[in-house]
């Protein structure tokens, strides 16, 4: 009987096989892992480094195109820092318009909450800008690896819409668009 207060540890245990791999280990769950392996994969810190291919999964580069198009027919390109901010934050939150997602989006939801991001970015670059444009975000997406960056996407639209009197109207992706699931 076990005194109050007090609480049992449960350890887990493996079965070791009898028998050794050539080069000497003794496999742990029928793997090859060294039976003093086992603690540190319980506590997470060798689990065969699955956070670093989640990241190179997401190893993208993002190169914006931002015009900028007047009524009186001109029109001039915009660098990319005042449309999106250079900051970690920024840059997350730009993969959820590449569908580059760091978090989980409902499916259901995904379309919508695109919609609302690009609002968004599009708000927080007319609040700056209080001339009436319209403005079209091309982006194209590079491959980042150890021989440099290699193109895998073509140029595609992101963003379309306008300013006018500091306020956004979004044309691209459609704000009332139906999500995913409707479809």
């Amino acid at each position: 009987m076990m005194a109050a207060g007090t609480s049992r540890v449960a350890f887990a245990s493996s079965v070791v096989r009898k028998e050794a791999t050539v080069d000497g280990r003794v496999g742990f769950l029928k793997s090859e892992h060294n039976i003093f392996y086992a603690p540190l994969w319980f506590v997470g810190i060798a689990q065969s480094y699955r956070l670093f291919d989640w990241i190179d999964d997401r190893n993208f580069h993002p190169r914006y195109n931002i015009t900028a198009r007047f009524p009186d027919g001109t029109s001039v390109r915009v660098d990319p820092t005042e449309m999106f901010p250079p900051s970690l934050r920024g840059v997350l939150l730009q993969g959820y318009l590449l569908d580059l997602t760091w978090g989980r989006v409902p499916r259901n939801r995904a379309a919508e909450f695109k919609a609302g991001m690009s609002q968004r970015f599009a708000n927080r670059f007319c609040r700056s800008h209080s001339a009436t444009a319209e403005i079209e975000v091309i982006s194209t997406l590079e491959r980042t690896g150890a021989q440099g960056a290699a193109r895998v996407s073509p140029p595609e639209l992101l963003m379309l819409f306008e300013c006018r009197g500091g306020e956004a109207s979004l044309r691209y992706p459609d704000p009332m668009a139906p999500s995913l699931a409707a479809r």
